[in-house]
């Protein structure tokens, strides 16, 4: 078994029981220091750089016992190692029900006991001492220099040696994209006469030159929604699981440059974990499943499940999985489609050619939504499915749209009612199936 990772629609618990259940008794969910060890033996283009991660290091942010601030990075170990301690810190949260409070916290205790060295070997960084490096902390774009000397970032990525690695392999191949961004002759989209636009082609190449010799590489952030500066209180410990960006072409302040950031994990955040079995390393991560929807798509014959035969079952909207066709699962009035498979359609033979579908348009234009009814007063005898055989246009009125209007082509159809797939709610509570299923 090989390192995997994790979303789920559901969030940051799914996620983690999804990815726990994969690596079994003595596997982990990965560290900060494991996915930069990944990128580390791979390159752009590949999976551990092309994504975000969330991982099992966390942060913590408080006074140490004499009174100084100081943030403490854990990589597997302390308070928010297990979901239960990661459940606790953040209901700081999600169980505000007056919405006002952010980020995660843990007891003054716990933050003592992991400077003590009581659940094992944790980073320590002065918080005064760093912010004095930057003009702004937590915000910045590092060069290749400072991220080289960055204490903050020897801590999250776990030692000054893996950080000095990744300058070396992230500055090679971001060197490169700079110098070649540099040579770009771009459209004028600004509408600037000639001679200010080559004066801005002109500054723009001295720039990302520059940029080539020592390029920016990587943002160091906090917690967007309770930052270090303002979401502090005297007697609380601030605690955040880590999270890393995928590698991103990022503009600012009139750079350009090919760079990641490193922050702190807030609690509405999509989640990637990634599962480690025991023996394993992070070298290579399989993509793992990706949503319920696309494991249905991929292995809806292993998703058949039986059925007492509901006879007729009414006109339904079709759909194409590779080179099989299903009859949609229905929706609940005017509404957008499930897009969600249902019984093998065995034959289908279209009825005459497609015909004009218009549509009130009852909320935001780009959701295409109308009732079953509406179909079904324009459908020919015997059809049993459809399918929309246009683009969705939007017909305006007096500068409001007012309706969505498309070509529907109607077929008889038979289908098999022994058995249907089953739904992606109930397949994405069963993590025991979808583990079998990826395995």
């Amino acid at each position: 078994m090989q390192a995997m990772a994790f979303y789920h629609e559901d969030g940051l618990v799914a996620a983690w029981n999804f990815a726990e259940r994969y690596v079994g008794e003595g596997g982990h969910i990965a560290t900060l220091p494991e996915i930069i060890d990944a990128r580390l033996s791979t390159n752009p283009g590949d999976l551990p750089w092309e994504t975000y991660f969330t991982t099992s290091s966390a942060e913590y942010f408080g006074r140490n016992r004499e009174g100084n601030l100081v943030v403490v990075v854990a990589h597997g170990i302390g308070p928010m190692a297990t979901l239960d301690g990661i459940m606790k810190a953040y209901s700081h949260e999600y169980k505000d029900k007056t919405r006002s409070r952010r980020g995660g916290r843990v007891t003054q205790q716990e933050f003592f006991a992991l400077l003590d060295g009581e659940y094992g070997e944790v980073f320590v960084v002065d918080y005064a001492e760093y912010c004095n490096r930057y003009k702004y902390p937590f915000k910045e774009y590092l060069r290749a220099t400072s991220v080289a000397g960055d204490p903050m970032l020897f801590a999250r990525f776990g030692g000054r040696t893996r950080c000095e690695d990744l300058v070396i392999h992230h500055e090679s191949f971001a060197s490169a994209w700079t110098l070649e961004r540099a040579g770009v002759d771009l459209p004028n989209l600004y509408g600037m006469d000639d001679a200010r636009w080559e004066e801005y082609l002109s500054r723009r190449c001295d720039t990302l030159s520059y940029d080539v010799r020592d390029p920016f590489l990587i943002q160091v952030e906090d917690a967007n929604n309770c930052s270090y500066e303002w979401g502090f209180k005297e007697g609380e410990v601030i605690a955040h699981l880590l999270s890393v960006g995928s590698l991103s072409t990022v503009h600012h302040e009139g750079h350009e440059s090919l760079a990641f950031d490193v922050s702190c994990h807030e609690w509405w955040n999509g989640v990637r974990f990634v599962g480690v079995p025991a023996g394993a390393t992070t070298t290579p991560i399989e993509p793992g499943p990706g949503s319920v929807r696309n494991m249905i798509e991929k292995h809806w014959r292993e998703l058949m499940v039986p059925t007492v035969s509901p006879g007729q079952i009414g006109l339904r909207r079709l759909m194409q999985v590779d080179d099989t066709y299903f009859t949609m699962r229905p929706k609940q009035g005017a509404s957008l489609d499930t897009d969600e498979p249902e019984f093998v359609v065995l034959d289908m033979v279209p009825l005459g050619e497609p015909v004009d579908f218009q549509t009130w348009i009852g909320g935001h234009e780009i959701f295409f939504r109308y009732d079953i009814t509406e179909v079904k007063a324009i459908a020919p005898p015997g059809a049993g499915g459809y399918v929309v055989t246009d683009g969705i246009d939007v017909v305006w009125e007096d500068g409001n749209p007012r309706w969505h209007r498309t070509k529907l082509q109607f077929y008889r159809v038979t289908t098999d009612t022994t058995q249907r797939v089953m739904r992606a709610k109930v397949l994405a509570r069963d993590l025991g199936k979808m583990v079998t299923l990826i395995s």
